[in-house]
């Protein structure tokens, strides 16, 4: 089978659909599929090539024109979807002019269209992107959604989110899987905690983008309620917060437990940092998954998350950590007081997470899922 996959940014950039993309199409080219990417040249890594190859996968890369922040308007890809040779579409993204274009193409061309919306509701925007997101959901979202044969939703809540948009029957939620084979390594642990100076040390653990609205800024607030033993880990990318993190941590006098790790890739400490861990903190003010929670479980932690979005499907509250509001510092420091002092419930917790990650999360069935959607939609065309 032909398919191409439409994302706002792709390989060498990290993030949770980057992710999905990555993961699903390399396991698809094993199956003897053969997958291709058009995404923008958006890149955090540097300049990055028009076209390029990565493990198996075609990738294409289209200029953005305008904003790279929040809609990646790339025209130039329009007159390549429509020669595109191809059995189905995937979208991936549910602001990106690639998938508004491909849902009305396809529509024409006769071409199964399949979206996976990352949906991040609009109230977790801000300023000009706030406003442009209350007109585009009922506008062209609501349209994108409706041409789409089918919609695969990550988590129960985000099909709750989107339904209003069109048939509740054309959802299907289907999770993101994990490498559950990258997250055994356990052989550098003591190389990390040595490069970052952790020995003796519980930690505390978050990986995602340094961003505003990841809750970062309450994990270090936290620390103040918190032994002095205990240590702030934030490992990602610079979304261009951490100079705010940077100054709140030295006002309230925790600069020293506060580390920044930069990226970590699964090549460079990411399994050493999710088993090393105590807890794994979460208190993103949304996410439409949330992958690295579910990576966390998956190693058998307990995670701390807020109420909300798929962290609220991904970790069930009281069993396999703790689920609180947005922004509620208090309720963080006391959750992490409790199962730093409770080792008993820390484990009883990370084992029930660790089984239900197995069960939920196998990349192996994820994918066989997928492709039984795609066989069906272009049996019918």
């Amino acid at each position: 089978m032909r398919i191409l996959f439409l994302i706002p940014r792709f390989y060498p950039c990290t993030g949770g659909g980057e992710t999905y993309v990555l993961e699903l199409g390399k396991r698809l080219v094993k199956k003897g599929h053969k997958v291709t990417v058009f995404t923008s040249n958006v890149s955090d890594k540097g300049p990055v090539a028009s076209e390029d190859e990565y493990l198996g996968i075609r990738i294409k890369r289209f200029k953005v024109i305008g904003s790279k922040e929040f809609y990646h308007f790339s025209p130039s890809i329009k007159k390549e979807l429509e020669k595109a040779d191809v059995d189905i579409v995937h979208g991936g993204g549910f602001t990106y002019y690639g998938c508004d274009a491909a849902a009305k193409i396809c529509k024409r061309r006769g071409i199964p269209f399949v979206i996976t919306p990352f949906y991040h509701p609009s109230f977790t925007s801000q300023g000009a992107r706030r406003l442009f997101r209350l007109a585009y959901d009922p506008l062209i979202g609501r349209r994108k959604l409706k041409l789409a044969d089918k919609v695969i939703a990550m988590t129960n809540y985000e099909i709750g989110e989107l339904s209003k948009y069109t048939n509740r029957e054309k959802f299907v939620s289907i999770p993101v899987g994990i490498d559950f084979e990258r997250l055994r390594d356990k052989s550098r642990i003591n190389d990390f905690m040595k490069k970052f100076g952790l020995e003796g040390k519980k930690i505390l653990l978050f990986v995602g983008r340094i961003k505003e609205n990841k809750g970062i800024q309450f994990a270090i607030s936290a620390l103040m309620e918190l032994d002095n033993q205990v240590c702030l880990v934030a490992a990602g990318p610079d979304g261009g917060y951490r100079k705010d993190l940077e100054k709140l941590a030295k006002g309230l006098n925790v600069q020293n437990r506060v580390i920044f790790t930069g990226v970590l890739s699964f090549n460079d400490h990411l399994s050493s940092a999710y088993n090393a861990c105590d807890i794994f903190v979460y208190p993103s003010e949304y996410e439409s998954f949330g992958i690295v929670a579910a990576e966390a479980l998956a190693c058998g932690k307990p995670v701390i998350g807020t109420n909300i979005g798929g962290t609220k499907d991904i970790v069930r509250n009281n069993e396999y950590g703790f689920l609180l509001g947005y922004g509620d510092k208090n309720g963080l420091a006391k959750a992490v007081s409790k199962l730093l002092s409770d080792s008993k419930l820390r484990n009883e917790m990370g084992k029930k997470g660790k089984e239900h990650a197995k069960k939920s999360y196998d990349w192996d069935a994820i994918v066989e899922s997928i492709i039984s959607i795609y066989g069906s939609l272009a049996s019918k065309k």
